[in-house]
């Protein structure tokens, strides 16, 4: 039987992540939401900023640490969502190897188990717009396409 690790929230504190993940001895990590990954610093976002942006990612993106499980991430409200639709566009999701960005409304098949993917976050003061507010992508809205699923 495969073992399923799940984390969330871990705002780009990657080394920690593995470091946890690996005294549970887990086949599959999924990570769900607000993983933090900002390439670029500037782009991180207010509450990012707040609370320091750790860079603990960059070794993992850049090849000089190996992802040692496969694992697959969804969106949260605080991502770098340009960044995240490049790598779906450009790398068909695969960040670095074994790690895996999953948009919303697709559904994937991990260890003969099928998975429904929807990430974000809802609010109840945003959810009646009918577009992002200010232009982000950061939580649920009245006119978002989040339904759809998709195989993949």
């Amino acid at each position: 039987m495969i073992k399923i690790a799940i984390a969330g929230d871990v705002h780009g504190r990657f080394d920690l992540l593995f470091e946890k993940v690996k005294l549970l001895y887990a086949d599959v990590l999924f990570q769900l939401g607000d993983t933090g990954i900002f390439p670029d610093p500037l782009k991180a976002d207010a509450a990012t900023q707040r609370h320091g942006i750790p860079l603990d990612f960059q070794p993992y993106l850049t090849g000089e640490k190996d992802v040692s499980l496969p694992t697959y991430l969804i969106q949260g409200n605080h991502e770098d969502f340009d960044f995240l639709d490049d790598v779906l566009q450009t790398h068909r999701g695969v960040i670095a190897p074994n790690l895996h960005y999953v948009p919303n409304g697709t559904v994937i098949t991990v260890a003969d188990t099928r998975f429904a993917i929807l990430g974000g976050n809802y609010s109840s003061t945003y959810f009646s717009k009918k577009l992002p507010v200010g232009g982000k992508r950061k939580h649920f809205t009245h006119g978002s396409h989040i339904c759809g699923l998709r195989a993949h």
